[in-house]
């Protein structure tokens, strides 16, 4: 979804990412948390809060991280009203809350189904994506650690 709004509003069909790999982290720890932290008695309104301020959490802990730790920043809102320090904005932080209850409501329960069907095969699987993920994420740390000590500054599009 995020790389057809980037086709339609900036043209290029990807954006850069900061692993290589076709891993967004941001976007499999907010569901993971919300499973988490949501039972099923909830008020709609707690659910609701929570799949707001979840993501916007997570998405200004890692925008701050980025800028303080890369000097990068991979989305930037400095431009729109009620933003914070240009890494969370409350238009998207409403579009962040959707979503996520979308994918805590009905995507999650398939998923799940999903996963127990094939839980033997993912156990066998998971150390194998387990390192997959950590190299990719080791060799990221370490290209973007890089690019701070040479003092090139880049802002991907």
């Amino acid at each position: 979804m995020e790389n057809t709004y980037n086709l339609v509003r900036w043209k290029p069909f990807f954006k850069p990412n900061f692993l290589t790999g076709p891993f967004k982290p941001m976007y499999g720890i907010v569901p993971v948390l919300l499973v988490i932290l949501i039972q099923p008695a909830m008020p709609l309104e707690l659910v609701l809060f929570l799949c707001l301020i979840v993501p916007l959490l997570v998405e200004y802990i890692t925008g701050a991280l980025l800028l303080r730790l890369f000097s990068i920043r991979y989305w930037d809102y400095r431009h729109l009203r009620f933003q914070l320090h240009g890494h969370v904005a409350l238009g998207y932080a409403i579009c962040w809350m959707v979503l996520s209850y979308g994918v805590v409501i009905y995507l999650h329960p398939s998923v799940r189904t999903l996963y127990m069907l094939l839980s033997r095969d993912w156990l066998a699987l998971f150390p194998l994506y387990f390192i997959y993920f950590t190299l990719d994420v080791i060799w990221a740390v370490r290209r973007h650690l890089n690019l701070r000590k040479s003092s090139i500054r880049y802002r991907p599009i």
